[in-house]
């Protein structure tokens, strides 16, 4: 299963971001390329896989739902 991007870079940014991470610090958390992360966060792939989905949320300690939301949501707590 995929999941769309334009949905998930711009939330997933702002949700990393928050948690005061860098895009270099993410991806090696992640065991990507930073190259991975930026295409997803400046939405360059249009799809991500609904397991990398899940591990985001692990590392961002929040729920793939947070990772969903509109942009305009507030920031979820750490869980």
């Amino acid at each position: 299963m995929k999941v769309v991007a334009w949905i998930f870079g711009p939330r997933l940014s702002a949700v990393r971001v928050a948690r005061g991470l860098s895009q270099t610090e993410f991806a090696a958390a992640l065991g990507k390329s930073e190259q991975t992360v930026w295409a997803w966060e400046d939405v360059i792939c249009h799809q991500v896989a609904l397991s990398d989905l899940k591990r985001c949320a692990r590392v961002l300690r929040c729920s793939v739902r947070d990772l969903l939301g509109p942009t305009g949501d507030p920031i979820p707590p750490v869980r």
